[in-house]
Parts: C-alpha cells; sequence; structure tokens
C-alpha cells in the first residue's frame, strides 16, 4: 500500500510543471478546510442537541395522557415544586382500560367480523372443507379471544382440519369463541358443518404418511425413540431431517473466510511494506557513498544524482530507492526546484535516513552549505555502522528460529528414551 500510495503521488508530481505547485498547495489547503469545517459543524450539531435534551426534560404539565389498551404501564418521571424545593417522582402510570358500555360496542362489532374472518375460503359455515383461520385477537378492538371445538379429533382449536375421512353428510361441529377483556367475558358460538373434500392422489398419500407417523409416536411413549414407518400403503417413504446448525455453520464458516481473506491482505501489505522498508534501509549506504564519492571527485550535486540513476539503469531494472531516485530526477527535469525535489524525494522513500539526506541536499542548495562533503562522508559512515548493525540483529534472529526444530529434535529424543520405561511399568 505504501509503494502505491508513492507511485500515485509520484505521477501526480511528474504530470505539473513548475507553475502549477501553488495549484497543489492549495488544494491541500482547501482540504484541510474542508475537514475542519466539518469536524467544528458535527460538534455545534452535537451541542445544540444537547441544550435541546437539556430544556426538553423540563415542561410544565399539567394533563397526563395514558397509553391506548395495548400499551404497558410506564413510570412518569414528574419534577414538583414545593415552596423552593424540587422533589422527584416516578409516577406508575396504567393504560387506558373501558367502561362495560364501550365494551358491549366492540363485541358487537367482533361477532359481525368473526364469523367472515373464520371462513377464510369457505363458502359458508354449514360447508367447510378446508382449514380455519381462528384469531386470538382483532385489530382495533381490546379483547382476547380463545377457542375450543366440540370434536378435537375432527377439528382442533387452532382451526386445522385433522382428517379426511370424513363422511358424505359432513360431520357438525360446535365451535366456541371465548372474548375476554380483564372481568368481561362473552361467548360465541358457530354450527360448523366439515364436509368431505375431494382431495387429489398426492394430497390423499400425504395424510396417510402422517397417520402413519403419528399412530408410530403415540405407540411408543414409553421408549426412548421410535422408528418412522419405511412402508405406507405399499409405498416406500425416505424421512429427512432439517440441519438447522447447517444453515449458522455455513454463515459462521463464509464470514470466517472473509475475515481471513481480509487478514491475509492486510498480513501481505505488512509483509510488502516491511520489505520494502528492508531493502531500502540496505541500498541507503551504497546511495550515500557514491554520492560522496562523486561529490569529492567534482560532480555536481545533480550530475551525482544522474550518474547514480544510469548506472542502476545499466546494471538493470531500478527498484526500491533508485526508482525513486529516478522519479526524483524526472521532477526536476520537469521543472519542479531542485530542494523541492529532494525534500520530496525524502517524504516519498519514508525513511528517517532518506528524509535526513533529502533535507541535507535542499538545505546544500538553499544555504550553500561548504562542508557537504564531510557532512556525506560522517553520513557514510553512520549508514555502514547501520548496515553492521541490522545484520547482526538478523543473524540473531536466524540463530533463534533455529532453536526451534532444534527443541524438537530433542523433545523426540527425550521421549525415544523416557517412553519405554513408562511402557515397562
Amino acid at each position: 500500500m505504501f509503494r502505491i500510495q508513492n507511485e500515485s503521488r509520484t505521477s501526480f508530481l511528474q504530470q505539473h510543471p513548475k507553475e502549477n505547485i501553488k495549484r497543489w498547495e492549495r488544494r491541500k489547503e482547501l482540504e484541510r478546510r474542508i475537514k475542519i469545517s466539518m469536524s467544528l459543524g458535527l460538534l455545534l450539531i452535537l451541542f445544540i442537541l444537547f441544550i435541546v435534551k437539556i430544556f426538553d426534560n423540563q415542561e410544565e404539565v399539567q394533563v397526563i395522557k395514558r397509553g391506548d389498551y395495548l400499551s404497558k404501564s410506564e413510570n412518569v418521571k414528574i419534577n414538583f415544586l414545593i415552596g423552593d424545593k424540587v422533589e422527584e417522582y416516578f409516577l406508575p402510570v396504567e393504560a387506558r382500560t373501558f367502561g362495560d358500555e364501550e365494551l358491549d360496542l366492540y363485541f358487537d362489532e367482533v361477532e359481525v367480523r368473526l364469523e367472515e374472518l373464520i371462513r377464510r375460503d369457505n363458502s359458508s359455515l354449514a360447508h367447510i372443507t378446508t382449514d380455519l383461520y381462528l384469531p386470538e385477537t382483532i385489530e382495533g378492538t381490546p379483547f382476547d379471544i380463545s377457542w375450543s371445538s366440540s370434536n378435537c379429533e375432527i377439528l382442533s382449536k387452532n382451526g386445522k382440519i385433522l382428517t379426511y375421512d370424513i363422511p358424505e353428510q359432513g360431520i357438525p361441529i360446535e365451535l366456541t369463541a371465548s372474548i375476554d377483556y380483564e372481568e368481561y367475558e362473552r361467548h360465541i358460538c358457530f354450527q360448523l358443518v366439515i364436509c368431505k373434500r375431494q382431495i387429489s392422489k398426492e394430497e390423499e398419500q400425504r395424510q396417510k404418511v402422517i397417520d402413519a407417523i403419528q399412530a408410530s409416536e403415540a405407540n411408543s411413549r414409553e421408549m426412548d425413540t421410535f422408528t418412522l414407518p419405511e412402508k405406507v400403503d405399499g409405498v416406500d417413504v425416505i424421512y429427512m431431517k432439517n440441519n438447522k446448525s447447517l444453515y449458522l455453520q455455513t454463515i459462521a464458516g463464509i464470514l470466517l473466510v472473509i475475515m481471513g481473506l481480509f487478514f491475509l491482505h492486510h498480513q501481505k501489505q505488512v509483509i510488502q511494506r516491511n520489505q520494502w522498508n528492508s531493502n531500502m534501509e540496505i541500498e541507503y549506504p551504497d546511495i550515500v557513498a557514491k554520492l560522496s564519492l562523486l561529490l569529492c571527485a567534482g560532480y555536481t550535486m545533480r550530475n551525482s544524482w544522474e550518474k547514480i540513476v544510469e548506472d542502476g539503469k545499466k546494471e538493470g531494472k531500478l527498484k526500491y530507492a533508485k526508482e525513486q531516485m529516478e522519479c526524483c530526477l524526472q521532477k526536476m527535469r520537469n521543472g519542479i526546484p531542485e530542494t523541492l525535489a529532494y525534500e520530496e524525494f525524502g517524504r516519498q522513500c519514508g525513511l528517517p535516513a532518506y528524509r535526513k539526506l533529502g533535507q541535507m541536499m535542499s538545505q546544500n542548495l538553499k544555504r550553500g552549505n561548504e562542508d557537504l562533503r564531510e557532512r556525506m562522508k560522517e553520513e557514510v559512515r553512520l549508514a555502514y555502522q547501520k548496515r553492521r548493525y541490522l545484520a547482526k540483529e538478523k543473524s540473531e534472529k536466524i540463530q533463534t528460529m533455529i532453536l526451534v526444530p532444534m527443541m524438537l529434535l530433542l523433545f523426540l529424543v527425550l521421549t525415544v528414551l523416557v517412553l519405554p520405561i513408562f511402557l515397562k511399568w
């Protein structure tokens, strides 16, 4: 990522000559002002919300509104002023209740609507062939509704027809709805006739399988397990059980894979950045040494820079620090001042040593320091000293890594020697 950012910044600067540097600076200043404005705006909004929250909590009231019949009781915080002292009290407020006259009006409405609701797709209550819809509540009314059937083997209390074995004349059933609201209670009775429905062969076979399964479960309730029938009416039946955990495991697996890919991508970027920094540190002493040698030989700073880049091209493809040096040279050829180009080179490389080198060369052009050669020699000495230190540190890491397989071999040898002793015991 670090290298990609450097390349994008380099390509942008290469396309902008000297006269557009001010435009670049104005753009950066505009971005900075936008960020500051957004931050101040966010703080202002938070401050306004805080003030509104403070004053919103204090409101003079004389009337408290209850919740409707569907609401639960709630504790309303009330601050009241007695003299100069403010007292605080949490008042439990129950939901609104209804009187008998209002409940009778609601009951008349429920009685009219229920017959239409429970029929569902059936033509009339005297000819029921499909399951009924038995609601436990009706929207807009405060009642709870419970159901009971006079023949639970034919019609369940949730309105499901439990069998298709119905005679041609049908089976009369009384369905009772109990309408309750606190202490108020009323009953509505519906006279139904469950009629035989023309069903397909597949539906009939399905019902036979269901009946066989229910019979197998009912006849083995004293046992820990029961066996599902393998054949029903001469037809082989194969059973499958839904694995609910498989769905969750699949989602968890996908999330883990995505997180793993993000982690691997991040680790790859970290490895590339560390490799980039390591190679840049390795190249630094040679670059500084060549610059010092060429400056002592009478080359100017820019000529020394060009000489190192040209030698790098002859050796092969430019990489790492020499690639950044070529970008810096290209900027200077496009008209960017050498001082800015050297400073930008140090920032692009990102390492303290290169930033120091860029500042050193930029200051030499600005102030005309005569001791640049001596400073470069000192920088060469420090660079090679640091390289020796890095080489020593790397060798110590390798030695530590070698200890791991050695410890594993030692553990294996000890296991081979000690295991027979324990086996004899």
